[in-house]
């Protein structure tokens, strides 16, 4: 809830303090039948002013305490306590079970009083009373009163020898400030805060047969700051001070009250499992008294028991004792695995009841989430997320590894549109993924001489697909040209085998299958028997190829230009005297624009070469 919205609602039901109302009197000291609980901070670094201000105050604390431990205190009657008979002048007894001590006070119109303790501790066992007896908090009291108080105590005990402690208390109280207190909890109107500062003095005397000696004696000097208020029998704020009154310690704060006869309280809730936007069915009942047009607000816990920032449900005027119907609201998402408790607050009188007996579980309503769409190449992968729910549902269940989890591996053939059903306790709901699937490119055969000389270039070639790219990978050889285009041109080094292997990649990223071609790689053969190499030009050429063929011993050659199909479209044997060089002309009129291999063959060997006809 927001805590200024709680405030100005109380502002508007409560008249606005004056100094007589801040007087305390004996309605805000508790009685027998008030049970309320603290909230305790360890390690608060809170600290008001110490000077007396004159002038209203606002305490907002409502952030900066937290809840690190907490600590119950019941008040019964002395006569329901098993030790209540040692403190016949006690009104109330507190029995706090983490320090093995019964508590016995005495209320008047001076204030609360300390009797004395009943201790079951392992150093001290029995009654200790404090004589005079010891203020705990003044009545009759107001800003700029100062109360100075004196008590004492005598304890007798054993360790080994019989020792006496005297204990001897002085306090002073002063009133230094007053206005409105805002906590984690509430906002309480009309406070006093009070300075109390403690001197101890311990003295222990040992006894040797008739002999007593002093032992030891221990001081000990305390600064507390106590928010109160009248008609609350709770301590609503206490900050502990070291000596000097200016470095905190500890911080103890009213968590809620449970008087059940004074203050407002849940006597009924209708179900204790609900769905957002649901309508709980809530009872309340207030013996503090019938107040007509009185307001109570319905705070629902953001954790289990934590009120630090309720959540308001509802705001209703009515008198005591009343049904209200609330909403639970749909646009939080309620954590399921965790409960929440219900409690009320009245306005006149101001009081803060008692949590609900018993604690609600709350869901939201399934809110279906997918991943975005998603585009992926045929044989690939994609993990579908979903959310908003706690069981889920794919359909169609075709290329899912499976479809009841909340991230199923998706592996579809061709494009789909998923739908995911998100459920809980609470309902269904809905919502869909697209998956598209890019085919995957086809490259064609690797065309190119599948025998080639070592130290040679040859070139092979895949049929070309606009925005796509080629990766050529050479076993036996390096690509020397081509780059990522559809031609390579490789040069073969000495070995007895190759291998060419090219893959293409769309612009959508895809991937095709790989081509590959074994190239046999010819080596060894002694300069003078190998095929002539010759010089050809122009290439690129349009109608006529020149050919110089260097001086070599073979007797004759052939020629043969071959297209990418492996067709012959031109042959020419060409006779020669032995070693001679010549030139010779090799016509190309009608023949295709295109790439062709040229075949120079002589004394059984064979050389390729790349020849490009345009038009």
């Amino acid at each position: 809830m927001n805590k200024s919205t709680l405030a100005l609602q109380l502002f508007l039901i409560i008249p606005v303090f004056t100094f007589s109302q801040i007087t305390l009197d004996q309605s805000y000291l508790p009685a027998a039948g008030d049970t309320f609980h603290f909230n305790i901070d360890l390690f608060t670094d809170l600290l008001p002013k110490d000077s007396v201000i004159l002038e209203p105050q606002f305490w907002d604390f409502a952030s900066e305490l937290k809840n690190q431990a907490n600590s119950n205190w019941a008040f019964t009657t002395p006569s329901a306590n098993p030790y209540g008979n040692y403190f016949p002048d006690a009104t109330v007894a507190v029995h706090l079970e983490m320090d093995s001590v019964h508590l016995f006070f005495r209320t008047d119109s001076q204030g609360l009083h300390a009797v004395g303790l009943y201790s079951l501790n392992s150093l001290f066992t029995g009654p200790i009373e404090s004589n005079p007896h010891e203020l705990y908090y003044p009545a009759s009291f107001t800003l700029g009163d100062t109360v100075k108080r004196l008590s004492g105590a005598e304890i007798e005990t054993t360790i080994g020898i019989p020792v006496q402690v005297i204990r001897s208390v002085e306090k002073v109280f002063t009133g230094i400030g007053f206005g409105n207190l805002l906590t984690p909890e509430a906002l309480f109107q009309n406070v006093l805060l009070v300075k109390t500062e403690t001197h101890t003095i311990d003295s222990a005397f040992a006894q040797f047969g008739p002999v007593v000696l002093f032992v030891d004696r221990q001081v000990e000097h305390t600064v507390n700051f106590d928010w109160l208020r009248n008609g609350t029998p709770a301590l609503l704020l206490n900050i502990l001070a070291d000596s000097s009154g200016r470095e905190p310690i500890r911080a103890s704060y009213t968590a809620h009250f449970a008087d059940h006869a004074r203050y407002p309280q849940i006597s009924y809730i209708s179900d204790s499992s609900l769905c957002s936007g649901d309508i709980l069915e809530i009872g309340i009942s207030d013996t503090s008294g019938s107040h007509a047009d009185n307001i109570y607000v319905i705070q629902l816990s953001t954790l289990a028991n934590d009120f630090r920032n309720p959540l308001t449900l509802q705001t209703v005027e009515a008198n005591s004792d009343t049904l209200v119907k609330v909403v639970i609201p749909e646009d939080i998402n309620w954590n399921t695995s965790m409960p929440y408790l219900v409690r009320v607050i009245s306005g006149i009188p101001e009081r803060i009841g008692p949590t609900s007996p018993q604690m609600l579980s709350l869901t939201s309503f399934p809110d279906a989430v997918t991943s975005p769409d998603k585009t992926i190449c045929k044989g690939d992968t994609v993990t579908l997320l979903a959310g908003g729910g706690q069981n889920y549902y794919w359909s169609p269940a075709t290329g899912l590894d499976d479809r009841y989890r909340y991230n199923p591996r998706a592996f579809p053939e061709q494009t789909t549109l998923y739908t995911l059903i998100a459920g809980n306790a609470c309902g269904l709901d809905f919502d869909s993924v697209l998956i598209t699937v890019d085919p995957l490119p086809v490259t064609s055969s690797i065309s190119g001489p599948p025998k080639a000389q070592a130290g040679q270039t040859a070139t092979y070639t895949v049929a070309n697909h606009p925005k796509t790219s080629y990766t050529w990978t050479v076993t036996g050889g390096q690509q020397i040209s081509g780059g990522s285009t559809n031609t390579a041109g490789i040069r073969w080094d000495q070995t007895s085998s190759g291998k060419v292997e090219v893959i293409e990649t769309d612009s959508n990223g895809c991937t095709s299958e790989k081509q590959s071609l074994n190239v046999q790689v010819e080596t060894g053969i002694p300069e003078s028997e190998r095929p002539a190499v010759i010089r050809i030009y122009p290439n690129p050429a349009d109608d006529m190829l020149n050919l110089d063929i260097p001086a070599r011993s073979h007797s004759a050659i052939s020629i043969e230009l071959v297209d990418i199909t492996g067709r012959v479209v031109v042959a020419h044997e060409k006779l020669r005297p032995r070693g001679e060089a010549f030139t010779m002309q090799l016509s190309l009129a009608g023949i295709p624009a295109g790439i062709y291999h040229l075949k120079l063959m002589g004394n059984g060997e064979i050389s390729v070469h790349t020849v490009v006809v345009q038009e």
